[in-house]
């Protein structure tokens, strides 16, 4: 346990986390799981087995703290007929608890070596080993989980309300919980797992609890075999079996406070997706379109933007720490001239190694593996001519990665770095770094989700004291990573969903699990393209009402677009105002189809009077009119002049398609 307070009751543990708290008591694993002072289980989490149809319950356990090395394990020890089962568990700082669980059988005590006592030696025909965690039913109205079902052409399927059971093959990251907090589980590799059918989890809502079940075993373990000589001697008794090891964890969120004011970041992000022809020099120094500044870093300034994305063009060699000579000359450039108006500049730095590198060759064999089209780590087109091929964080290159980008951000003065899919735990079969397992005559992938993490916390360790780290999920909750993040951009991934067929397939539950950050204690950047039928504006529709707001990739219409918006947010003192998001807060609002949504914040003045910002958004392609009733004194919309209206019965509000809007208005 790194770096948090840790307390000691008799038989009892807890440790004391920056967002969370776990008790163990005569336990294996935890009898008490805290976030932000709520307790989510419904009851201890509780590990059985089964054997010819008679339960192994490994209820009450020795446990005892162990220190080396600054960092100190928590080791339980249960017993139950012929097993035993051991944990050792590390919690850090951030609450990431990781877990290593071994199963063996007893073996022979000392008296029965020596035949003073009889062992019966049964074949040990354990047929299953569950975990079960409890979690209470109002802490688990959500979920989210990776890999998702789904692809780039199909609706987005991994992340909604928990209203029915799941029952899923592994999954490496699976998070349940409320808009407000949660619980992850994680784990690199299902090596070991032998789950009945393909039910390795599952999910399944009882009257008085949510069962999170983790089905370990579901026969006996393949490597629990009994061995004999030539002579039918027994040289491998069934006592004599290894371990059965299972290594996983857990993480409850928030893993850090969520900041007051989540919209201080007026982000802008050059040459994503959209692309702007030369280089960023030249572009930046350019007349923007409409004539009204001198250039782009005055027309950034004018509208509000605070930090300028400078994406894959900020340098040759993609993803580097190799920058040429006038590549040096720029970037010191834009570097001043933002400096100069007090806009930060953060650089992208992506998951891939280039052919263009010096190291390729180093780095080559420490690629991604896997079978299909991408089995040896994709490769992206890049200009200059290059291909980037996919790394595997659970490599060396992770490392060089970390240390370039940090010697990157010292050279140049940026103030931080922009991490591409960063946080996406890739399939990975690549041995040579340790991916992957054998079995059944074939290698099967694993996940490096305590690699990224690894890698997460070094850069930490490694950048400069209030270097910002800005991450893009990848529709990945990554949440063991996420603690060492300021900022998350996530969305790409439903782009393509949004301009194919709008909202109408796209769940609330989606929305509020995946893309608020209160749950997992980060703030949100929505990602926002121009398409045929989706444009940027489209895109504040779903953002505005969940908390966030989209990060514009163009310096003309989209910037233009966001400039009141973000204007509005500076002018309402959202750090001292209390967050009602449209589920829970009671605003009597009505709209045809029940398409607009209203969330907002409340601020009570030192007069007593209750003003809101009122966050509205049209989730309909059809233009409508909302109703707000209450008795309303003053109303002004900050983002659309003809929006609102006072009336006699409160307010009434004006959306079209896709449509949204913030309203400043002053209630009682």
């Amino acid at each position: 346990m790194s770096g948090q307070k840790i307390i000691r009751d008799g038989k009892s543990f807890a440790a004391i986390c920056r967002t969370s708290e776990y008790g163990w008591e005569n336990s294996l694993l935890f009898n008490s799981i805290k976030a932000n002072g709520e307790e989510l289980l419904a009851s201890p989490v509780r590990i059985y087995g089964e054997e010819n149809g008679r339960v192994l319950d490994f209820g009450t356990a020795e446990c005892f703290a162990v220190e080396r090395d600054n960092e100190t394990n928590l080791c339980c020890a249960a017993e139950c007929g012929n097993y035993i089962i051991d944990t050792s568990i590390c919690v850090e700082n951030d609450g990431c608890c990781q877990i290593d669980l071994k199963l063996l059988p007893r073996g022979k005590r000392v008296t029965e070596v020596f035949g003073v006592e009889k062992y019966k030696n049964d074949d040990l025909n354990l047929n299953k080993l569950v975990l079960e965690i409890p979690l209470k039913t109002e802490t688990a109205t959500h979920y989210h989980y990776w890999p998702q079902e789904t692809n780039f052409s199909q609706p987005v399927c991994g992340s909604d309300k928990l209203d029915k059971d799941l029952s899923l093959p592994f999954k490496p990251l699976l998070w349940l919980g409320t808009t407000e907090r949660g619980l992850c589980f994680f784990s690199d590799s299902d090596e070991n797992w032998q789950p009945e059918s393909k039910k390795a989890i599952e999910v399944l809502r009882r009257e008085e609890c949510v069962l999170l079940r983790l089905n370990l075993l579901g026969e006996k373990p393949h490597g629990w075999v009994r061995r004999a000589d030539e002579n039918g001697e027994e040289f491998l008794p069934a006592y004599g079996y290894m371990p059965v090891t299972f290594r996983f964890g857990f993480q409850a969120t928030p893993v850090k406070t969520f900041p007051k004011n989540p919209y201080e970041n007026k982000s802008l992000h050059i040459d994503c997706f959209k692309k702007i022809p030369g280089n960023y020099r030249d572009y930046l120094f350019s007349e923007p379109k409409d004539g009204k500044d001198k250039n782009y870093f005055d027309r950034m300034k004018r509208l509000g933007g605070t930090c300028l994305y400078l994406h894959e063009k900020w340098h040759r060699i993609q993803n580097s720490g190799y920058y040429s000579e006038d590549e040096e000359k720029q970037t010191d450039e834009i570097v001043f001239e933002c400096k100069k108006r007090g806009i930060k500049v953060i650089p992208y730095f992506g998951y891939e190694v280039s052919t263009l590198s010096p190291d390729w060759n180093a780095a080559a064999h420490d690629l991604r593996k896997t079978e299909g089209m991408y089995e040896n780590g994709g490769g992206w087109y890049r200009n200059p001519p290059q291909r980037d091929y996919i790394m595997c964080f659970n490599s060396p290159q992770a490392d060089r990665m970390a240390d370039d980008i940090a010697k990157v951000v010292e050279r140049f003065g940026f103030d931080g770095v922009y991490l591409d899919s960063a946080l996406f735990p890739v399939p990975c079969l690549n041995e040579a770094h340790g991916c992957g397992y054998e079995k059944d005559g074939k290698r099967h992938v694993t996940y490096p989700v305590t690699a990224i993490r690894r890698f997460m916390k070094k850069l930490r360790e490694i950048l400069p004291s209030g270097a910002l780290i800005n991450v893009h999920l990848s529709n990945c909750c990554m949440v063991p990573a996420m603690s060492f993040c300021d900022g998350i951009w996530d969305g790409e991934f439903i782009q393509t969903q949004l301009n194919r067929e709008g909202i109408e397939r796209l769940s609330e539950g989606l929305m509020q699990a995946e893309y608020t950050g209160r749950n997992f204690g980060i703030p949100y950047e929505f990602v926002a393209y121009s398409l045929p039928n989706w444009s940027f504006e489209n895109a504040l529709c779903l953002a505005v009402p969940h908390g966030i707001l989209p990060r514009p990739n163009d310096a003309d219409d989209a910037l233009s677009v966001i400039a009141p918006y973000w204007a509005a947010y500076v002018h309402f003192p959202v750090a001292q105002s209390v967050w009602h998001p449209y589920w829970n807060s009671g605003l009597p609002i009505f709209s045809k189809n029940d398409t607009v949504k209203c969330s907002f914040y409340e601020y009570e003045s030192y007069e007593g009077k209750h003003e809101r910002l009122l966050l509205f958004g049209n989730l309909s392609k059809t233009p409508n009119k909302a109703t707000l009733s209450g008795k309303i004194s003053y109303a002004k919309c900050l983002t659309d002049e003809s929006a609102a209206v006072l009336c006699k019965d409160g307010l009434e509000i004006r959306l079209k398609s896709y449509g949204a809007a913030v309203v400043y208005a002053v209630f009682g």
